[in-house]
């Protein structure tokens, strides 16, 4: 048994929703340096914290891991991103790339809790809720492939994609710089075409 490991569990009196019980999290962090969460669709991989350690004494607003997955197609493409941002030499993933969903996934972000306490997790009521969130994030980032995590893609994770008119993110996308604005749009038209590829049958 590792003494320094313990596990405290916190029941909520009502359902606060997902977003709720994420920033509840944040707020019962208390001197805690780093959050991580996970949801029940993810797990580290072997190795995953010892890869993790030394990214721990960055600066960084935000921790970028790594993901394999249940989709053939995004493993391949997670891949090909990890060995790229090797060849260029990268530390950092650059903030104007949208990454959640393909490169890496949210549960494997190991947010700064401070950060975290002055901007709150949106509901994931829309897609791109979660891009919304973590891009202010990815502006002091420390990418961390090494660290890898799974994330099993089922009908939930990526119908919710077509459901979703995409109003509210092409709202965000539309205030932003003109190349950092072009880059999403790209980014949510591909989601869109290879979402109803991914579908587990």
């Amino acid at each position: 048994a590792n003494p320094e490991l313990y596990v405290r569990l916190h029941v909520n009196e009502r359902n606060l929703g997902i977003a709720g019980n994420y920033n509840r999290l944040v707020e019962r962090a208390l001197d805690a340096p780093w959050l991580q969460i996970l949801d029940a669709d993810d797990y580290p991989l072997d190795g995953y914290f010892e890869a993790l350690e030394p990214a721990l004494e960055s600066d960084a607003d935000v921790i970028v891991t790594s993901m394999r997955s249940s989709g053939v197609a995004v493993n391949a493409y997670v891949t090909a991103f990890e060995r790229l941002m090797r060849a260029a030499g990268r530390a950092s993933v650059p903030p104007q790339l949208q990454i959640l969903g393909s490169a890496t996934t949210r549960s494997a972000l190991v947010y700064r809790v401070a950060k975290l306490r002055g901007r709150p997790f949106l509901e994931p009521a829309f897609d791109g809720s979660d891009i919304i969130h973590a891009a202010p994030f990815l502006e002091r980032n420390l990418y961390c492939p090494e660290a890898r995590l799974f994330y099993r893609i089922h009908e939930n994770s990526t119908m919710s994609r077509q459901r979703d008119s995409g109003a509210r993110y092409r709202e965000y996308v539309a205030a932003l710089a003109p190349v950092r604005r072009a880059l999403h749009e790209a980014d949510y038209v591909l989601r869109r075409k290879i979402a109803p590829l991914l579908r587990l049958r």
